[in-house]
């Protein structure tokens, strides 16, 4: 079974040769991976862990910034905070009101090149693409502009230099997105947004302040992705479960990341009241499961899994990015459980 055909089962919900897998870590954890399994490249390596997708990327032609590559490629928000910088050296601490984005631009897209996505989209005829990484993003991607207290007191009064800020990010996005997937020529399969709506123990507002802000975003931009037949993927983390009934009326399709250990964030209830609705990726607990359990606990956190989405549903993986602190035994045993393909050169065996 191919890679792309396994994730689309999932969403599906119909049965696959094994659980779809979607890997995330740091980059000191895939070097200590890649040096265990002796992975001649980062493709290599995902192979090797049963990663099931492909990232595709246009090509960054635009100013340089200093340091803005990352394993995601050169990613609009971090485009968009050295650009806002370039121009406001300071951020956006003092802007008290419209009149004082005068000359402040989010407009990006022509720093893009857009025209290598159909070879790598054809490249990656096997694999599930994804376009874009963390796209949106207007919480987090505007605090690093104006502090995280301030953009939480924005959201909070629905500060109007807050929300003509969100409105010039969304247009930036949108523009963005709808020109790679224009050129994906309809072989984009997922677009991957972001956008951390909950904390530990519980969410950061309440579902109607995120209604009346970031709601209409969010409608547009995946009935974009849905226009050009991508699903859309949303990364959120802490307990987001007072969003989720909004986010399917907007149009989500896969719930990203799902941070069991959170409150509210019980994956059998989860399934049970959005499964119908959402596709589930991540929910493996990097805060506790797959950094201080045994290889054991592991795999029987995978093997509840296994059984709770019997058909279909759920892409596994780290429940955020893996941290330097879990064991490589911890997360080869975590994707072997999911029954991943074993590779030797590149080969599946």
């Amino acid at each position: 079974m191919r890679p792309r055909d396994r994730v689309l089962a999932a969403l599906a919900h119909t049965t696959a040769d094994r659980l779809p897998i979607k890997h995330l870590a740091v980059a000191e954890v895939d070097r200590r991976l890649a040096d265990h399994l002796g992975a001649t490249s980062p493709e290599d390596l995902l192979d090797r862990l049963g990663h099931d997708f492909r990232e595709v990327r246009p090509a960054y032609r635009g100013p340089e910034f200093g340091a803005m590559d990352s394993e995601h490629g050169v990613i609009s928000g971090t485009v968009m905070g050295h650009a806002i910088r370039a121009q406001r050296p300071h951020g956006l601490t003092e802007a008290t009101a419209v009149g004082d984005l005068v000359g402040v631009s989010f407009e990006f897209a022509d720093w893009y090149d857009y025209d290598s996505l159909p070879a790598q989209c054809a490249a990656a005829a096997d694999y599930a693409t994804i376009l874009g990484y963390c796209e949106g993003d207007f919480i987090n991607g505007l605090s690093g502009l104006r502090g995280y207290e301030q953009v939480l007191m924005d959201i909070g009064l629905a500060e109007p230099v807050y929300v003509e800020l969100v409105e010039r990010r969304f247009r930036a996005v949108f523009d963005h997105l709808e020109r790679g997937l224009a050129a994906g020529g309809g072989r984009v399969d997922f677009v991957h947004f972001g956008e951390d709506l909950g904390c530990q123990n519980g969410p950061l507002f309440g579902a109607r302040t995120y209604r009346q802000l970031f709601s209409p975003k969010y409608r547009a931009l995946f009935e974009l992705a849905h226009r050009h037949g991508a699903r859309t993927m949303l990364h959120v983390c802490g307990s987001c479960l007072e969003f989720i009934p909004a986010l399917i009326a907007d149009g989500l399709d896969v719930l990203d990341v799902v941070q069991t250990s959170a409150a509210g964030m019980d994956l059998a209830d989860l399934k049970r009241r959005f499964g119908r609705d959402l596709t589930f990726a991540g929910t493996m607990c990097v805060q506790q499961v797959l950094p201080f359990g045994t290889p054991d606990q592991v795999r029987e956190e995978v093997r509840h899994r296994l059984d709770l989405f019997v058909d279909g549903g759920l892409i596994l993986g780290p429940s955020h990015q893996i941290q330097p602190d879990t064991p490589t035994a911890n997360i080869l045993a975590m994707y072997e459980a999911a029954g991943r393909v074993q590779r030797q050169g590149g080969q599946a065996t």
